[in-house]
């Protein structure tokens, strides 16, 4: 049975292929197809058997000719292959190099409408992008501005309250001190009052209604007389002279005369 007509079936080649590598390697397939069978008819047993050794070994010697000879014959095969395949590699690269750039130019006649509207939308896309960017700082910049003027509008009001509530504070301190000062003023006047009298009371002076000070009295006249006498003498009656002493109150300054000694 022929063994390499399967692997050839099975590998897919063009038929070409099949014919030429069939008859690379038929003689080959013929050689091992025989000895599979006349090396089975050598079989030492004895030391004796001198012919069957010397067969052996000539059988041996010419396996491994054949054997090295499928060996070249498959570097060559496979070194032409090679050869064949880079030459292939080659020829595509060229062409493809070649081509490939006409079609690039005919791809953008044909969709120029697409490229120019895709350019254009890409422009305005950045255009907007651009104005949104600037738009947003802008925003950016007037919301720090706002923010900078609310601060510092809210430290001008806070001093302005401040210096209200220290001033609110002053006019309270300055109402309390006047209050204070009407206090003790009134304090004083009724201390006053009550030292003249007591000192009044202790000299048996009678105590003035209206003030501390008593103003001096007039002897009282009877009007005839006292008319008779002015206009005999043409001219005003004169006041008796006080007689007594004066008493200055200590507190106030005010003055009380004393009849009698």
């Amino acid at each position: 049975m022929n063994a390499i007509q399967p692997i050839l079936d099975k590998a897919g080649l063009e038929p070409e292929k099949v014919a030429a590598l069939t008859t690379q390697f038929e003689d080959f397939e013929q050689i091992a197809r025989d000895w599979e069978a006349k090396a089975k008819s050598i079989v030492v047993t004895d030391i004796s058997q001198k012919a069957e050794m010397a067969m052996a070994k000539e059988g041996r010697k010419f396996l491994k000719s054949k054997r090295l000879a499928v060996e070249a014959t498959r570097k060559s095969l496979k070194e032409s292959s090679l050869r064949e395949g880079r030459a292939i590699d080659a020829i595509a690269k060229s062409l493809k190099g070649r081509i490939e750039p006409i079609e690039i130019y005919l791809t953008e006649q044909e969709k120029f409408a697409e490229y120019e509207y895709a350019k254009k939308l890409k422009a305005e896309q950045e255009a907007q992008a651009e104005r949104d960017r600037i738009a947003r700082e802008a925003r950016e910049k007037a919301e720090r501005e706002e923010a900078e003027r609310l601060r510092v509008e809210n430290m001008q009001l806070k001093q302005e309250a401040q210096e209200a509530r220290e001033r609110e504070q002053a006019a309270r301190d300055r109402q309390a001190q006047l209050q204070m000062g009407k206090v003790l003023a009134e304090n004083k006047a009724k201390e006053a009052i009550q030292q003249l009298k007591e000192t009044t009371d202790r000299l048996g002076v009678p105590a003035p209604v209206n003030s501390p000070v008593t103003p001096p009295t007039t002897p009282k006249t009877t009007g005839s007389f006292a008319a008779r006498l002015a206009a005999r003498t043409n001219s005003p009656t004169p006041a008796p002279a006080p007689t007594g002493r004066t008493i200055v109150c200590p507190h106030c300054s005010g003055q009380i005369h004393l009849e009698g000694q």
